[in-house]
């Protein structure tokens, strides 16, 4: 009687697509819902850090209509735009924000069923897409306040109208592919390598079939729907600034972060002290604009792989190593330093060693999966190259696990066909044996220890200090001074720790609290720039204005463009009665011309001067 009625479940699943669509969303939907409401009692999914708080903190701003400086996009501005939206509209909750990515992540698993379905049968094609819901690291980045989770959807979209395409050509099919195209690039750049692809596939099969007139016109929509989504930043990037720049102009730097001889030094340089000074290299080398300054960095990138070929391709090959581990690479925050404070995810991203699950497992069947396709079919064709170039693109930059995130369903689906054609009945026992010795060989090779960039960076300590940051910011003193001593007491020689901990003692008027850790943090740091800067205030508000001015003036030699800095060294030199050298340095910092002190410009960048 169990087993009729299995067999009753398994051929309803395999004839109802609308029954399985729904049990889907329905799985995926529980799956959201367990994991926000347990991990959401944890204070790490409770604060934005790091890149996350960048982007809260810049819609916020738009929100509160504090128009951006009249530059390019410094990042691809929709997902920043779309918080200001939710913001504005209806509520700055963490909690909202992460409920409606919830909803992509439910999207991207009814996708992945939709393109699955092409390559297995129905059943597998759902089992496939509970992977990709119960897929920890997914789960992960639905969480943080990025665009990663929407582009996940995005990427699988597009690829399903891509697959539309091989079907029937269409203006409209062509339309819409190319409007997801551009608002995924609009979200996560790496898209964009897929339009010359896309485009020399629709001119190919152009030339080569009869039917010539709707693949051109399937062409020009697509062109059309790219167009309609990229030119009006284009065009908002032109009149902010005069500068031509498609959608922003950060890919220069993260080119050159993982292509270039110390690119260990480089992919490890930390938000804050470090960052902002490798992002001013290209100004005080000349650049005079962000086009400039992103030009600086592809130019750097260039004469490295000319010069040093050889060392160049090393990078390429060790980065190839990287992606294909089964461990979860870090960028600025480490999805391990998270596992603790959610069940859900403890259960679903882990490592034993130096196996990793879920990606050392997934992997392997990928692997095997993608030699399977390579003589397949044009779906399948299609499928391996978007996987292999997409790939290709992270790599160029630098793998990381929220880098690699918007195709991991397409790995799991390769995966499906690989493990299938493993266990299938029609498979001889020459390709079963070949298979399995495959799977085997790179569920060895994937799982192997290997020694990365991050190893060196304590993400834990990291945690703590951005934590402490974000309540900081919301006016918990007392709750941020106790993160930033744990942060301490995991990394003693964390300069910005003890910064921090300074500002935030300063805020509580506990000056001399705040003076001691100040100084703490320029012993371990020297070149700490706005240490420097805020000991200058605390001495200069104790009466000290030559020592304050002292140490403002190595501030300014550690980072020159520190206008904070300007600002203060003039207000200082304006009570000696330097009053030149002051206006000097109120001009470098752009608040003074010729009819006088810019209030509005000054406001921009008042700090609590001196």
């Amino acid at each position: 009687m169990i087993k009729l009625r299995t067999m009753k479940i398994i051929e309803q699943i395999k004839d109802n697509q609308r029954f399985v669509y729904v049990a889907l969303a329905i799985t995926a939907l529980f799956v959201q819902v367990v994991f926000i409401t347990e991990s959401n009692r944890s204070l790490p999914f409770q604060v934005p850090i790091v890149d996350a708080a960048s982007y809260h903190n810049q819609a916020i701003n738009i929100a509160n209509n504090i128009r951006p400086e009249a530059r390019p996009f410094w990042q691809p501005p929709l997902y920043i735009y779309s918080l200001a939206f939710i913001y504005k509209n209806f509520s700055t909750s963490i909690i909202l924000i992460r409920v409606i990515q919830s909803l992509f992540s439910i999207l991207t698993v009814l996708l992945t069923f939709a393109i699955a379905r092409k390559y297995c049968n129905q059943l597998v094609a759902a089992l496939l897409s509970i992977a990709t819901a119960i897929y920890g690291p997914l789960l992960f980045f639905s969480s943080q306040l990025l665009p990663t989770s929407i582009a996940v959807a995005g990427n699988i979209a597009f690829l399903l109208c891509w697959l539309k395409l091989t079907e029937k050509q269409s203006w409209k099919l062509g339309l819409l592919t190319g409007v997801i195209l551009g608002l995924t690039a609009l979200l996560v750049s790496n898209i964009l390598i897929m339009i010359p692809i896309i485009f020399s596939w629709i001119i190919w099969n152009a030339i080569k079939t009869d039917n010539r007139k709707i693949w051109l016109l399937t062409g020009l929509s697509l062109l059309a729907g790219i167009s309609l989504t990229i030119l009006p930043v284009t065009i908002r990037n032109y009149v902010a600034s005069k500068q031509l720049v498609l959608i922003s102009t950060n890919a220069g730097i993260n080119l050159y972060i993982g292509n270039n001889q110390n690119s260990a030094d480089t992919i490890n340089t930390r938000p804050g002290i470090d960052w902002n000074r490798l992002v001013a290299t290209p100004y005080r080398e000349g650049a005079k604009n962000d086009t400039q300054a992103e030009k600086y960095f592809k130019n750097k990138v260039f004469t490295y792989a000319t010069q040093q070929p050889l060392l160049f391709l090393k990078g390429l090959a060790n980065k190839t190593i990287q992606f294909f581990n089964g461990r979860e690479i870090p960028r600025n925050v480490d999805i391990y330093t998270f596992t603790p404070y959610s069940k859900t995810l403890q259960m679903l991203t882990w490592r034993i060693g130096s196996f990793a699950f879920p990606f050392g497992i997934i992997a392997p069947f990928a692997l095997w999966g993608f030699f399977l396709s390579i003589k397949g079919n044009i779906r399948q064709r299609i499928l391996i190259s978007y996987l292999l170039i997409y790939s290709i693109s992270v790599i160029l930059f630098f793998p990381t696990s929220r880098y690699i995130a918007p195709i991991m369903p397409l790995f799991i689906i390769l995966a499906g066909i690989g493990l299938t054609a493993l266990i299938a009945k029609d498979t001889n026992t020459r390709q079963r044996i070949t298979g399995i010795g495959v799977c085997l060989f790179f569920l060895i090779i994937l799982n192997l220890p290997i020694t990365l960039p991050a190893d060196s960076v304590n993400y834990e300590a990291e945690l703590h200090t951005n934590l402490g940051v974000g309540l900081q910011t919301r006016g918990k003193l007392d709750a941020a001074i106790a993160e930033y001593k744990t942060a301490i007491s995991l990394s003693p020689k964390s300069a910005d720790a003890y910064y921090f901990i300074g500002t935030a003692y300063r805020a509580e008027n506990k000056n001399q609290l705040a003076i001691e850790n100040f100084t703490h943090a320029l012993e371990i740091r020297p070149d700490h720039d706005q240490a420097l800067q805020d000991l200058a205030i605390e001495k200069f508000q104790q009466g000290n204005t030559n020592e304050s001015i002292n140490l403002l003036r190595k501030s300014l030699v550690v980072n020159p463009e520190n206008k904070h800095a300007m600002i203060n060294l003039a207000i200082g030199l304006l009570k000696l009665k330097k009053n030149k050298e002051a206006e000097m340095w109120l001009k470098k910092a752009g608040v003074m011309d010729k009819n006088g002190i810019n209030m509005q410009k000054l406001n921009a960048f008042r700090r609590k001067n001196v």
